[in-house]
């Protein structure tokens, strides 16, 4: 048996004092006369021996009383009755360092506590044991094994980090010390305040040979408010413009909070102040309104003034000010270029033109969205130049044209995995469905009247129905036929288009819904980059594409970057 505490042991001394107590009876007696007592001396006698052994049964629930108070806030515990067999113990201790740590507890801070506790674990093994530290971290040092005054050496060192782990990938990573160490006893114990992002929700499993203890260390309820989550209102920033940035904060206490400050900082340079009043376990949004933005990329950080939980106050986000977005246009030899009218109405959108006879693939790479409208042919170069852009992340909008060789429009489209034009339906019909609860037609419409006059046309294209394409329909004719879809191949997104944009054959380049369907198509081509994300979790982070040699190692480091561009 082994105790967690064995510094209680020395309540057992309080034992003495029933046996004391015993021992000397302090009551006094009262001496009554009776003029016979012949009849009571028998009755006498039987009481008194029933009298010591009531005192004795008294005497001894008072001592196993004592014992098991003291027992209790020792906390023993057994080993495994094989432990016997093995030479020595091999302890994997998680420190948790995380930032909810520097809370405050019932013996001071959290990581002093938790370092506290780390001690009189390895104390309660034998000097010749080995020991590891891990913490959040996760260092090449955490994975060696340390004596027992190294480990507390090891102990006095560690610092709230800002790395955030969770519990299977914790004890993932203590179970890897122990590889190789087959005759020796092997312990797994998690010191830490157990918060729901480090516990999560997957099981653990650990293997029969380890022993796996959790030690939780509890924080006192303070209040504390912190900031959830922050979105903005556009999805496009561009310099110059009013900014408006949406925060949700929520209430995490049971008490209320007044007027807390809260300040936004851009690039080092406070743009808006607000103060925020919460009730008990209450979230509220509060929008921040700022301007004098200029080109590029952007640090925000929202602050809170809340004390004493100080650890949640700084919320960091960041996001891209583009000056303006580039797009291409491969056009055939049309009438009335109703693409160019679109995007030359704002400045923010940079339009390239080219025939299609002299295309400069430098440009066509480097735009947001390519758009092919009434190509009678798609060349083998201009089909590969395409796929490639697409795959990469581009965003294409493709306009058929009725006189074009079916032939290259079949090949190339099947590549991307599109649906392509089989034969052309020579009747007049109405668009009969808008899809509205698609992303791409958010915040179009203010309302949508019941009988709203639709987009009307001659003839079209009706397309293949391939079984492996990722299609969302976005504007339907009669019977679900396909006027305006969209699909995605890897990366990139794919608009397809059943006409071309012609008067003779159609109203859609002059119907209301066009324009907005345009703009919106190419602001959704930006790089949606998450404006932040959550530490102790799994992030993908994408970039932009850049070319590396084959023996070329990317890194990520602060505030730049090695090896390819941000």
């Amino acid at each position: 048996m082994n105790f967690l505490y064995p510094i209680y042991l020395w309540g057992l001394l309080l034992v003495a004092i029933p046996i004391l107590v015993h021992l000397f009876n302090f009551r006094k007696f009262k001496r009554i006369g009776f003029t016979n007592v012949h009849f009571l001396k028998e009755i006498q006698l039987q009481n008194s021996s029933q009298q010591k052994l009531r005192n004795r049964l008294i005497l001894c629930a008072r001592i196993l009383t004592l014992i098991a108070l003291v027992l209790v806030f020792a906390r023993p515990y057994f080993n495994q009755t094989n432990t016997d067999s093995y030479h020595n113990h091999v302890i994997s201790v998680f420190l948790d360092n995380s930032q909810s740590m520097d809370m405050p507890g019932a013996e001071g801070i959290l990581l002093n506590e938790a370092k506290r506790k780390a001690k009189e674990i390895a104390a309660a093994y034998q000097l010749n044991d080995q020991f590891q530290l891990l913490t959040n971290d996760f260092t090449g040092e955490s994975q060696q094994l340390l004596s027992y005054d190294e480990f507390l050496e090891a102990v006095d060192k560690v610092k709230i980090s800002s790395v955030s782990r969770d519990l299977t990938s914790v004890i993932a990573r203590q179970k890897n010390v122990f590889y190789g160490k087959d005759n020796e006893q092997k312990l797994l114990y998690i010191i830490s305040d157990f918060q729901k992002s480090f516990v999560g929700d997957k099981a653990i499993r650990v293997d029969a040979s380890i022993q796996l203890r959790f030690v939780k260390i509890k924080a006192n309820k303070l209040p504390n408010i912190a900031i959830d989550s922050v979105w903005f209102t556009s999805p496009i920033h561009t310099p110059g413009a009013n900014e408006q940035l949406v925060v949700k904060v929520t209430n995490y206490s049971s008490e209320d909070v007044q007027n807390v400050p809260m300040k936004l900082v851009i690039d080092k340079e406070q743009k808006a102040v607000a103060s925020i009043s919460l009730a008990a376990d209450e979230s509220k949004l509060d929008t921040l309104n700022f301007t004098r933005l200029s080109s590029g990329w952007k640090k925000g950080q929202l602050v809170l003034n809340d004390n004493p939980v100080v650890f949640d106050n700084c919320f960091y986000f960041s996001f891209e000010v583009k000056s303006n977005l580039l797009l291409s246009a491969v056009v055939g030899n049309v009438a009335t270029d109703y693409i160019n009218t679109v995007f030359q109405t704002d400045n923010f959108f940079q339009l390239k033109l080219f025939p299609e006879q002299n295309i400069n693939y430098a440009v066509l790479n480097n735009s947001s969205v390519v758009i092919i409208n009434e190509l009678k042919t798609l060349s083998t170069g201009l089909a590969q130049q395409l796929k490639k852009y697409v795959e990469q992340g581009g965003t294409l909008l493709f306009f058929p044209s009725f006189d074009a060789d079916l032939v290259t429009y079949r090949d190339f489209l099947q590549s991307l995995s599109v649906d392509y034009p089989e034969q052309i339906v020579n009747e007049e019909t109405t668009i009969q469905t808008l899809h509205l609860k698609d992303p791409i037609f958010n915040d179009m419409f203010e309302y949508l009247p019941q009988k709203a006059e639709m987009p009307v046309t001659k003839k079209y294209f009706t397309f293949s129905n391939q079984t492996q394409t990722r299609k969302q329909n976005l504007l339907e004719l009669p019977q679900h036929k396909t006027f305006f879809a969209r699909y995605t191949h890897q990366k990139g997104t794919i608009y397809m288009a059943a006409i071309p944009l012609n008067d003779e054959v159609s109203n859609f380049a002059k119907h209301a819904i066009f324009l907005p369907l345009m703009y919106r198509i190419a602001l959704l081509s930006m790089n949606g980059y998450p404006l932040y994300y959550q530490i102790g979790g799994t992030n993908r982070l994408e970039t932009v594409h850049c070319s590396a040699a084959p023996d070329q190692t990317l890194k990520i480091i602060k505030d730049a970057s090695d090896g390819g561009e941000r």
